[in-house]
């Protein structure tokens, strides 16, 4: 094992900031984390003779951590750091030292077979023909508790514990060791998470809220939903239909609801989401968005309840020629078209537009910029192709302006 620990301390560097993070040709990222006011994203290179991980640090230090072996997840806390592989777990302080390996009796299960409580961790876990939920500490790794599961054919990681698809059931083991035991068939093909002793699940228009003690639903019309928890918040993400009446494509809207499944949060929202994070210390939540090779990551932060939506108008022009375009926004595409699109209610938030020429494979690189839009406020973003279609752009906008203050200014007759 050979693991290299690059930081330098950047004191002005804040977990507010938002972060794109571009990886190596090769890489893929397969896991973030946060805790102790960093976010960490873990690299995994499967194609050379010896997989090998990085781990980008960002937080109030900023570097690369490089590990021998492939990293499945990763789980921090304030104490420090843990990089879980197939057998066991690579620790490390608060202050990133290296403290040493600590052996699994038994291996992970493929996919995302960690789930992180309050100062714990949840690992599925097979010896052989047995299996076991273990819970062990954060800070040393050491076992906790451990309960056998018996067999099941898959399993999903729903935010709150693991659900076992069994022949005949789907059984829910929850982080804090409660069991539930559902027969609803519908689990097996629809997106669902676990928040508490309850299931929350979309299906046919509406998020279900299953449990002991009730039952409840919430309708939320749209398509192609995917639904998240952070441990706090359900976060279900659908495609609305478009209004025919405005200049606005079909939507991602975001609605954020309680446990309860009140309303706290909806609006337009944007990027090929594949975590909500709680981030520590507060009441924010941390968004990351992912393209689809796995080579880069965008992390924002979102302050839910901290204002009314705000809106954002995307213009983009090409004159000298006209040709296509395609437009991603935290690597989501976007319909891309020359003019104007108008997003009446959009989250606040920081979106990474990338502006590629379909037409032009000779342009080396797209246009990219990352655009804020704040709460109860209008973002604008022009985009041009070139030098003579901004000269055009900005004279264009002083006549707009001259001819307003036109209208609207006072006129006099002799």
């Amino acid at each position: 094992m050979r693991l290299v620990l690059a930081l330098a301390v950047l004191a002005t560097l804040a977990l507010g900031q938002v972060y794109l993070i571009e990886g190596v040709v090769g890489g893929v990222f397969v896991d973030v984390c946060s805790g102790g006011g960093r976010v960490y994203a873990v690299e995994v290179f499967y194609d050379l003779p010896s997989p090998k991980s990085l781990v980008h640090v960002k937080g109030d230090v900023s570097g690369v951590i490089e590990v021998e072996g492939g990293i499945a997840a990763c789980a921090a806390s304030e104490s420090g750091l843990l990089l879980l592989t197939g057998g066991g777990a690579y620790l490390f302080d608060k202050s990133l030292r290296y403290l040493g390996f600590v052996s699994l009796n038994g291996s992970l299960w493929y996919g995302k077979s960690v789930v992180v409580g309050d100062g714990v961790v949840a690992l599925l876990v097979g010896r052989g023909e047995r299996n076991y939920v273990e819970i062990r500490r954060l800070d040393d790794f050491s076992l906790v508790s451990q309960r056998e599961v018996g067999r099941f054919y898959e399993y999903v990681n729903c935010g709150g514990g693991f659900a076992l698809m069994r022949d005949d059931a789907v059984t829910i083991i929850t982080i804090d060791g409660s069991e539930i035991v559902s027969t609803n068939r519908l689990l097996r093909f629809y997106s669902f998470v676990c928040l508490g002793d309850s299931i929350y699940m979309y299906w046919n228009g509406r998020i279900i809220k299953m449990s002991r003690e009730e039952s409840a639903s919430l309708e939320l019309q749209g398509n192609f939903p995917s639904v998240y928890t952070d441990g706090r918040y359900i976060y279900v993400k659908i495609v609305a239909e478009p209004d025919p009446q405005a200049n606005t494509p079909a939507l991602n809207y975001l609605y954020v609801l309680d446990s309860d499944l009140r309303i706290l949060w909806a609006a337009a929202y944007f990027g090929k989401v594949v975590e909500f994070l709680q981030k520590p210390g507060g009441n924010k939540t941390l968004v990351v968005a992912r393209d689809v090779s796995g080579s880069s990551v965008f992390i924002d932060e979102l302050d839910i309840g901290g204002g009314p939506p705000g809106s954002l108008t995307f213009c983009y022009f090409g004159i000298n020629p006209a040709g296509r375009i395609t437009v991603y926004v935290n690597f989501e595409s976007f319909p891309g078209r020359f003019g104007c699109v108008s997003i009446p209610a959009a989250t606040p938030a920081r979106y990474f537009f990338e502006v590629y020429r379909v037409d032009f494979p000779s342009v080396p690189s797209p246009w990219r910029d990352v655009v804020s839009v704040e709460a109860d406020r209008h973002a604008v973003l022009i985009v041009t192709d070139g030098l003579l279609e901004s000269v055009v752009v900005f004279l264009f906008l002083v006549l707009a302006v001259y001819v307003w203050e036109r209208l609207r200014s006072p006129r006099y007759y002799s």
